[in-house]
């Protein structure tokens, strides 16, 4: 019985170190925010990750535009939201989810 309590103790450490492990490598949210002057909108992490992630960004709805990542860091990233001429979307209420990893 002992033994099994043993293994029970140390699978909870192994997990519990894997979800840490895993809080610092990747983000995600869904944001709802206007565009700029220049089409952008930055996300800030509440806390950093362990290096510069992969972003993924999904927008919400039907929409005739697009995003392309134009930065991005431990702490967060910039989406350049773009009309489907490639001009930035200006002053346009925008919502988007989005995953950030470390790979």
């Amino acid at each position: 019985m002992v033994k099994e309590a043993e293994k029970f103790v140390t699978w909870q450490a192994d997990i519990y170190t894997a979800l840490n492990t895993l809080a610092g490598k990747a983000k995600a949210g869904n944001v709802t925010d206007t565009t700029g002057a220049d089409g952008k909108i930055s996300v800030t992490f509440a806390e950093a990750l362990s290096s510069t992630p992969v972003v993924v960004v999904q927008l919400e709805g039907e929409v005739n535009y697009y995003s392309v990542i134009t930065a991005k860091s431990t702490t967060g990233f910039t989406a350049k939201i773009l009309t489907s001429a490639g001009t930035p979307l200006v002053g346009t209420e925008v919502t988007f989810s989005y995953i950030a990893m470390v790979i």
